[in-house]
C-alpha cells in the first residue's frame, strides 16, 4: 500500500511539475535552409537543430514553436514577456527591446543576388576579390534592389539602404516560398537583391533551372563575419531564460556543433571561405 502512494505521490508532482512549467514561446519564419517545415529535410534545417539542442538542455520549461511572419515576429517579441528568436542579429536599437544571448555561430552576410546575364556589367564596380560596391551601384542607378524588411544587413549597409536615391522595393516576405532570389531570376519589379549565399543554395536544390539563371556576389561594405544569436523578450524572465540558455550555448561541444549546423548549408567554397574568415579574425563581429 506503501509502494502505491508512493507511486501515486510521484505521479501527481510529474503532472503537477506538468502543469505549473514555464513557457518558453519559439517563434519562427518558414524560411528555409534554417526552419525547414515540410518535404525531404524537414526538421533538418540549422536553426531547426540548433533549436532542438537548446530545449534538451532546458527540460524545465516547456517549448513551444509559433511559425509567423517576420512582422510578426518583430512586434509579439516587444508584447509578450516569453518570446524568444534563434538566428538573430544583434543591433543597439534592438538591444532596446530585447536581451541577447552569447554568440550561436558566426555566419556570412549578405551579398548581392543578380541575373547571370548581367554580371558583366558590374565588373567595374568590383575589386580584386570579386566583392561589388553597393555603394557605386546605388549611385550608378543601375537598378531597382530588392531588401527584406526586419533584416538587417550590418556595416555600412543598412545607411546606404537609406540613403537618398537608392532604389529599393522593400518587401515583407510571408515565407521562403515568395524568395527574393525568384523575384531576380524572373525579373519581376527587381534587377538584383541583398540576400544571403545559402538562399541560392536552398534554391539549387528546389529549381536548379533558376539556381543557375543568378549570381550571387560578396559586398565590399558589409563586415567579413557576422554573430548569430538568440533574442528573447526584454523581460525579467527572458534576461532569466537567456542565463540560462548561455550555459547551455557555452556547454562543450556545442559551439563546434552549432557552427557545423550553419556550415552544412553553405556551398564548399564559402564554408571554406568562412573558416578562414573567422580564424583570421578570431571572432565574429555583431
Amino acid at each position: 500500500m506503501r509502494t502505491g502512494w508512493i507511486a501515486f505521490a510521484a505521479f501527481f508532482m510529474a503532472i503537477s511539475t506538468a502543469q505549473t512549467a514555464e513557457v518558453i514561446q519559439w517563434y519562427a519564419g518558414d524560411f528555409p535552409p534554417g526552419i525547414i517545415l515540410r518535404g525531404r529535410d524537414q526538421g533538418k534545417g540549422y536553426l531547426d537543430q540548433i533549436m532542438k539542442v537548446i530545449q534538451e538542455g532546458l527540460p524545465e520549461y516547456e517549448h513551444r514553436i509559433v511559425i509567423a511572419a517576420p512582422v510578426r515576429i518583430s512586434h509579439d517579441i516587444t508584447v509578450y514577456p516569453n518570446v524568444c528568436i534563434a538566428g538573430a542579429t544583434y543591433s543597439a536599437e534592438r538591444a532596446q527591446s530585447r536581451v541577447f544571448s552569447d554568440v550561436i555561430f558566426s555566419f556570412l552576410p549578405s551579398g548581392l543576388l543578380i541575373r547571370a546575364d548581367k554580371l558583366a556589367s558590374l565588373r567595374s564596380l568590383m575589386d580584386e576579390e570579386g566583392r561589388v560596391s553597393l555603394r557605386q551601384f546605388i549611385q550608378s542607378n543601375i537598378g531597382r534592389i530588392g531588401v527584406m524588411n526586419q533584416r538587417i544587413y550590418g556595416g555600412t549597409v543598412d545607411p546606404l539602404l537609406n540613403s537618398e536615391g537608392a532604389q529599393l522595393e522593400r518587401i515583407d516576405l510571408a515565407s521562403g516560398d515568395d524568395a527574393l532570389a525568384m523575384r531576380v531570376a524572373l525579373g519581376r519589379n527587381l534587377d538584383a537583391a541583398l540576400t544571403y549565399g545559402f538562399e541560392i543554395t536552398w534554391l539549387g536544390r528546389q529549381d536548379a533551372e533558376t539556381a543557375s539563371m543568378l549570381r550571387w556576389l560578396p559586398v565590399q561594405e558589409e563586415p567579413d563575419v557576422m554573430a548569430s544569436r538568440i533574442s528573447c523578450s526584454k523581460s525579467a524572465f527572458g534576461e532569466r531564460i537567456v542565463e540560462r540558455m548561455n550555459r547551455v550555448i557555452r556547454t562543450a561541444g556545442n559551439s563546434e556543433r552549432f557552427q557545423r549546423f550553419y556550415e552544412g548549408w553553405l556551398d564548399d567554397d564559402s564554408a571554406q571561405r568562412l573558416r578562414k574568415l573567422i580564424k583570421a579574425s578570431g571572432k565574429a563581429r555583431k
